[in-house]
């Protein structure tokens, strides 16, 4: 198993808290001024910035019930929520389909994590009226825009590991279920916290390591209790030698980070969620400023599929010529004959022309042909003797 700092997700998805806020402050403003560009109104405007986060986070959330209803395991449900993090890190809620994107994201994740879902069973339990065409372009969609970076790493391998330590080194010998502390609510609490935490961009700045630690942590304070961090500071300085001032500042880190993230937004329990009707009011908005050419129940999308799929049928047609002629050229080198001699006829690409007398035609050449070649090997055996 490779290395974490080897793998894309460590090299191309981990960032700070300035990088982020800049790559998203951007992506809206270029988003808000083609659409400015677009819809010649004072009266409506853009999406904006924080307005782009909850929309966001409604289609977070839904994923994670939907991976519920299709019993997706937890590491499919994170897969899942981080591949459509990471699509609309760079992409403007006013260019893309949030519906479309968070279902195929889902189906998109059951492959990646190898949890096969029958196509029509799928459909049937998220709800949707994506045909298997549409739900393959958004799948290519996004792992274009991903860079093809689809590999996803959590944090409950961490978790579990961390934990296992701590049962084994720590828990059994201090006794602290005497101290009147569940041991199965802590881990459970903890565990949430996992779940809860694919809803923040903690994945963004952390390593997956790191979140286990720092929820870890997170959860001893919550249930008053101290976390051992002597005991791992001595197992790493066994494994690794590793500097223990810079062990302790990065741990520091995780706390800071995961607390601002926990807290961001309203808190562990509200997630800064929007009511039914400040939901609604968001929803009509985006539905007057996204881009008519990425929802698929527009005209305009039905019009730009139909412009892609002409614009693919006369590639594959040019791609044909291109063979025929390529064949012609070969035809008239071996067999000396001209190129007007040899015809391919296709009735894909050539109308007007009856089949029967395009296959008595490719015959005539064929047989013309091997009749030449069986000369000149006549000619080269008369040579030889």
């Amino acid at each position: 198993m490779a290395h974490f700092e080897d793998t894309t997700q460590a090299k191309y998805w981990l960032f700070t808290l300035e990088q982020v806020k800049e790559i998203r402050t951007k992506c809206n403003q270029e988003a808000s001024n083609r659409f400015r560009e677009r819809v010649n109104s004072t009266e409506i405007e853009p999406v904006k910035l924080e307005e782009e986060a909850k929309l966001r986070r409604i289609y977070e959330i839904k994923i994670q019930k939907y991976s519920e209803k299709l019993g997706l395991p937890e590491k499919a449900q994170a897969t899942a929520v981080t591949l459509f993090k990471r699509y609309f890190l760079r992409t403007s809620v006013m260019e893309a389909d949030l519906s479309s994107i968070s279902i195929t994201c889902l189906y998109l994740a059951s492959k990646i994590e190898e949890y096969y879902i029958p196509f029509k069973d799928f459909v049937a339990i998220v709800e949707t009226s994506l045909t298997a065409e549409q739900l393959l372009s958004f799948e290519m969609d996004i792992m274009q825009r991903l860079e093809f970076c689809i590999s996803c790493y959590h944090p409950y391998l961490s978790f579990s590991a961390l934990w296992s330590l701590l049962e084994e080194s720590w828990w059994n010998t201090q006794g602290k279920e005497k101290e009147g502390v569940d041991k199965k609510k802590l881990y459970y609490y903890a565990r949430s916290l996992i779940h809860k935490s694919l809803l923040t961009d903690v994945m963004f700045f952390l390593t997956p390591g790191q979140i286990a630690l720092g929820i870890l942590s997170f959860a001893f304070s919550h249930f008053h209790l101290s976390f051992p961090l002597d005991l791992l500071l001595s197992l790493k300085k066994e494994k690794n030698g590793g500097d223990e001032e810079n062990w302790l500042s990065s741990w520091k880190q995780c706390i800071a980070e995961l607390k601002r993230e926990m807290s961001t937004c309203g808190g562990l329990h509200s997630w800064n969620i929007p009511l039914e009707e400040e939901r609604q009011q968001l929803v009509n908005k985006l539905a007057l400023c996204i881009d008519p050419q990425v929802d698929p129940t527009r005209p305009e999308y039905l019009e730009l599929m139909k412009k892609k799929e002409e614009d693919k049928e006369m590639k594959r047609l040019e791609k044909n010529l291109a063979f025929t002629e390529r064949r012609k050229r070969e035809f008239a080198m071996i067999t000396g004959i001209g190129e007007g001699a040899f015809q391919v006829l296709n009735e894909d690409d050539v109308e007007g022309v009856d089949s029967k007398d395009g296959m008595k035609q490719t015959e005539e050449i064929q047989q013309e042909s091997s009749s030449v070649i069986s000369d000149e090997e006549m000619k080269k055996k008369r040579k030889r003797k």
